[in-house]
């Protein structure tokens, strides 16, 4: 059925209800982005979608988003993005999980005791680990564009943290204690993506930052080398004064130190 076509969705209103938003990579969908809305994060991309469904929730369309679509509700660029994360927020809103409260969860599910029991004061590296998706767990992997997503989740991990885009559907953080290695960190991604990820779910081989103090979301990589600029020794104004200063006194005290005369015949005594 064409739901433009036959005029379901000629208000914007009504299709403001039904908006949604995915997260895909920017690199391996270039011809697929032409002529669509975008909103970039490094290497990845949000795009946004009209998703319709029936009286059970069940769905009957998954609409693109086309350019000529924002001529057609005479809307910016700016207001779908803001119009899509509102709405998509609402219906499918952030889900930020420990391992444990995964684990727990699945044993609800399959009406299983606790398949493990995990420490509250558990520090070791797989149990550190969140995910963060959306209430369907469906496409979740978007909700790291939700305006309250970066705030929240330092306020669970108690600061900044890495980003690993497990898959489209769901991103796996862990918090940063200063000793993780990007590269190592990247490494894991890439052998997971490689073996356990299908390739219509892949989302990236790259591992994110987030920067809870400068409120930056970037490559680890490029956290990394902004960390080394602020901790290398660079040009400082003090210092330069510093050094004036000290040059300007021991000029001074050299212009009042006495000078010594040619000692000649006249002194000598015999």
């Amino acid at each position: 059925m064409d739901y433009l076509e036959y005029g379901v969705l000629d208000s914007y209103e009504t299709v403001k209800g039904m908006l949604t938003v995915d997260l895909i990579n920017r690199d391996q969908n270039k011809e697929f982005l032409k002529g669509i809305p975008r909103h970039d994060m490094e290497d990845l991309s949000l795009i946004y979608r009209i998703r319709i469904n029936g009286d059970d929730n069940e769905l009957m369309a998954d609409i693109l988003f086309t350019n000529k679509m924002l001529e057609r509700y005479g809307i910016t660029p700016e207001q779908l993005h803001h119009d899509a994360l509102e709405t998509a927020g609402r219906k499918e809103p952030l889900c930020i999980l420990t391992v444990k409260e995964i684990m727990e969860r699945m044993s609800d599910m399959l009406g299983m005791p606790a398949l493990l029991e995990i420490p509250e004061q558990e520090a070791e590296y797989g149990f550190s680990l969140y995910m963060a998706t959306n209430l369907s767990g469906r496409k979740g992997a978007s909700v790291i564009a939700y305006p309250e997503f970066m705030d929240k989740a330092s306020e669970k991990l108690n600061g900044d943290f890495y980003i690993f885009p497990s898959s489209v559907n769901e991103v796996m953080m862990l918090p940063d204690d200063g000793e993780q290695n990007w590269r190592n960190l990247e490494n894991v991604v890439r052998g997971i993506n490689k073996d356990s990820i299908p390739s219509g779910e892949k989302l990236s081989d790259k591992v994110y930052h987030y920067d809870s103090r400068e409120r930056v979301f970037e490559f680890a990589e490029k956290y990394e080398s902004r960390k080394q600029e602020r901790t290398e020794p660079g040009h400082s104004v003090l210092g330069d004064l510093k050094a004036f200063s000290e040059k300007a006194e021991k000029a001074d005290q050299s212009r009042q130190k006495p000078k010594s005369r040619p000692v000649s015949s006249q002194d000598v005594s015999l």
